[in-house]
């Protein structure tokens, strides 16, 4: 049975941030890069994520095109138009 709604918590502290700063962020950047390679998730990463960029980024790279640099202002469009249709969260 689900607990009330005001009973319930948050994982995290969950705060705002622009998709500019998430693809500038080193965790979005290998999240691409380990999809890219094919390599399984790390998300026990030892420093803290508190943006979860690196999920972002795992999951921007499957989405984006191979070729699609991970780094420009169309990844930045890319990344804001999957937050709109709540691909990405």
């Amino acid at each position: 049975m689900p607990r009330p709604r005001e009973a319930r918590r948050e994982q995290v502290p969950t705060g705002v941030i622009t998709a500019r700063a998430i693809v500038r962020s080193p965790y979005f950047a290998a999240g691409v890069d380990e999809v890219r390679r094919g390599l399984p998730p790390r998300f026990d990463l030892p420093e803290a994520d508190r943006d979860w960029a690196y999920e972002r980024g795992r999951a921007w790279a499957i989405l984006a095109p191979r070729d699609l640099d991970p780094r420009s202002n169309l990844a930045v469009r890319l990344l804001e138009a999957a937050v709109a249709r709540k691909w990405i969260i």
